[in-house]
């Protein structure tokens, strides 16, 4: 509590009712597990586009490889995307650093640097 109002913190950022003038705040409070949780976050990002094809690739990767939630043909399912296009943003990652930094930097064109993984 902060000065007799309730205070949340979303996204690093504290907020206040009383500062946006809210009386009350719709939301839905939901209990996720790990993989639930990753998959909300995953989707909700691939949305707003906020993440870089490379951000795409790890993120894809640490799914399917790094936890073993399940293969790619279950995460195209639970994003919407197509198996070739998750496999090509893995792919990504088998780049050499150099080629991976040309992404970054927005030198190299995405589908160029996935002709180059084939």
């Amino acid at each position: 509590m902060k000065n007799g109002s309730h205070c949340y913190y979303f996204f690093g950022i504290y907020y206040s009712i009383h500062d946006y003038c809210y009386a009350k705040i719709a939301c839905h409070i939901i209990e996720l597990d790990d993989k639930q949780a990753f998959e909300v976050s995953l989707i909700e990002n691939l949305q707003r586009k906020t993440l870089g094809p490379l951000d795409e690739a790890s993120a894809f990767k640490a799914y399917v490889s790094d936890f073993g939630w399940g293969g790619v043909s279950e995460l195209s399912l639970k994003i919407g995307k197509s198996i070739s296009y998750i496999i090509k943003r893995i792919k990504l990652l088998n780049l050499p650093i150099d080629i991976q930094n040309s992404i970054i930097n927005h030198t190299l064109d995405t589908s160029t640097a996935e002709e180059c993984s084939q």
